[in-house]
């Protein structure tokens, strides 16, 4: 359990009684989700310089980028 504010793995309008991405895992199975992560992928990565959120955005990119990596390594 994270003990301080984490924009990054935990924001506030985030948490609800379900994780968001849990839902849209649950509803897009396991490769619909890979690629629903591939994409947010090279959102934040596209955009990671012009927001100036530069580190935040390229630290969601590695959160989604980890569950890419999560899928091919248990195939």
């Amino acid at each position: 359990m994270l003990s301080k504010y984490d924009s990054v793995k935990k924001p506030k309008h985030y948490q609800g009684l379900v994780e968001c991405w849990d839902l849209i895992r649950d509803r897009l199975g396991d490769l619909g989700f890979m690629n629903y992560c591939l994409g947010n992928v090279h959102k934040y990565l596209f955009r990671h310089k012009d927001k100036g959120e530069n580190l935040r955005d390229l630290k969601k990119c590695r959160v989604y980028l980890d569950e890419v990596i999560k899928y091919y390594e248990n195939l």
